[in-house]
């Protein structure tokens, strides 16, 4: 089973993984994810694009960014986490998919790469 984080997740994910927050009331549900992702039994995705507006919300508040991504990037060595960088294949499916007028960009992203997954 994959689970592609959205933005605000991904975001979240961050403060309560990487920063060792406590999970919002909203978001305690990722907490759950990500240790069943530390035991293989559920997939964790990210869509760098998204981590790059996080990343960017980051940098304008002084947060560290740097750490950030290499704790990303050392996630698949840890976990059943993938991160998606817009290659070939996520590109031929891109260009494969309808895109519906009625959902946002961010959703049709992640239906998109739940479909790689």
């Amino acid at each position: 089973m994959n689970y592609t984080l959205s933005k605000q997740e991904y975001k979240e994910f961050i403060l309560g993984s990487f920063h060792s927050k406590v999970y919002e009331e909203d978001f305690k549900y990722l907490e759950e994810i990500y240790n069943s992702s530390l035991y293989w039994e559920r997939k964790m995705s990210g869509i760098n694009h998204f981590l790059a507006i996080v990343l960017e919300q980051f940098a304008k508040r002084d947060l560290e960014t740097m750490d950030v991504i290499e704790y990303i990037y050392s996630l698949p060595d840890n976990c059943n986490f993938e991160i998606q960088e817009s290659t070939e294949r996520f590109i031929d499916v891109l260009y494969d998919y309808i895109i519906n007028p009625d959902i946002n960009l961010e959703e049709q992203l992640i239906i998109i790469q739940d479909k790689i997954a």
